[in-house]
């Protein structure tokens, strides 16, 4: 696998996850950040994995 497949596997995994996250915000899952006012649960969602919170979620297995 060179580096271009990493990268592009890499950006599967975030957006499965964000995608994921995202959905359990809008069915009322509470934000892991603070300072989410004014923001969708995308933007939200986003933030949380940029911050490292989402690092426990297992979207599937690898």
């Amino acid at each position: 696998m060179d580096n271009d497949d990493n990268i592009q596997k890499n950006i599967f995994v975030r957006t499965r996850i964000v995608a994921f996250r995202t959905h359990q915000l809008k069915k009322g899952a509470k934000p892991l950040i603070k300072n989410v006012k004014d923001k969708n649960s995308y933007q939200i969602a986003q933030e949380e994995y940029d911050a490292g919170k989402l690092d426990f979620l297992i979207v599937e297995k690898i």
